[in-house]
């Protein structure tokens, strides 16, 4: 994949970030952060960003860029997750989708592959019990297995060259909380947990657009399997976000957001000096995810 179908490739993935219409001050500054922090790099995420929102490219001279079937394909399949990484898409979102498949071409079946497979990811149930748990059902040693179990899984998933597997990342991690809260008598649902990770800056769009950047960064997709610059970014904001979430919902919800960004960011440098111990774990888990459905691992 050359360097020119990387950026057509980012620019409409940004397009279809920002196709809903509908994304508040909070959300945009998320991405404009995320966006700002690759800039100088190779691939100027912050420069394509600003292109992007000030339409100095439109999304047919982005998809003429794109030559390979390859590099078409995956345009399209990052740009129907990005359209639902916050939930389904919407009327927006859904025209953009449909003029992006007129510029690259592509066949209907190869489109509907891509709707099935995302919308299936992206719109995994969060489970609802019947019942709160009225006492803890694990330790805090068990839950910071289920922690560390989640951390390495969303790595590996960061690290595969197949594009799907990042859809798999946002659903798993909120299981993950889902499954904390649970364990101290509290039922949450998608909203709620959204609404969580919000709190502590962790956009479901916005992380999704960063997975998305580093592994073409790293030379990801179209089969070249490089590592991802940075690829632990995973591993350390599940790893956080589950430690924060125990740390939450033991104390009945009774620590204040500053307190939680605080713990949140102590938590992911923590982990940011703790992933390489866990190398071989992550290779075994790319392994043992070779020629399994995303839609298999979202679901744990």
């Amino acid at each position: 994949m050359t360097e020119l179908e990387q950026k057509a490739i980012l620019s409409i993935t940004m397009m279809a970030a920002l196709a809903d219409g509908n994304r508040t001050e909070q959300e945009r500054g998320e991405i404009e952060k995320l966006a700002a922090s690759f800039a100088g790099a190779k691939l100027n995420v912050d420069e394509i960003y600003h292109d992007v929102l000030l339409r100095k490219v439109s999304l047919p001279d982005a998809a003429n860029q794109l030559q390979s079937a390859d590099a078409k394909e995956a345009a399209y399949e990052l740009a129907v997750g990005a359209c639902n990484a916050d939930g389904a898409s919407n009327d927006l979102e859904t025209k953009f989708l449909t003029a992006l498949a007129q510029s690259l071409n592509l066949a209907p079946d190869v489109l509907n592959k891509y709707h099935q497979d995302a919308e299936a990811v992206f719109n995994l149930p969060v489970p609802i019990s019947g019942q709160a748990a009225a006492t803890p059902k694990m330790s805090e040693a068990e839950m910071d297995e289920m922690i560390h179990k989640a951390a390495i899984v969303n790595a590996a998933l960061e690290l595969m060259p197949e594009t799907l597997s990042t859809l798999a990342i946002i659903p798993l991690q909120m299981r993950m909380v889902y499954r904390i809260g649970q364990n101290y008598g509290f039922e949450l649902d998608q909203s709620y947990i959204k609404d969580f990770a919000g709190t502590l800056g962790i956009g479901m769009t916005s992380q999704y657009l960063e997975v998305v950047a580093r592994k073409l960064l790293g030379g990801m997709f179209g089969g070249m399997g490089r590592q991802a610059a940075s690829s632990g970014m995973s591993f350390a904001v599940t790893y956080g976000l589950g430690q924060v979430a125990k740390r939450y919902y033991s104390s009945g919800r009774k620590i204040d957001t500053a307190q939680l960004k605080e713990i949140f960011a102590r938590m992911v440098a923590d982990a940011g000096s703790m992933k390489d111990r866990y190398g071989q774990e992550i290779q075994a888990k790319i392994t043992e995810f070779k020629g399994k459905r995303f839609i298999d691992i979202a679901k744990g």
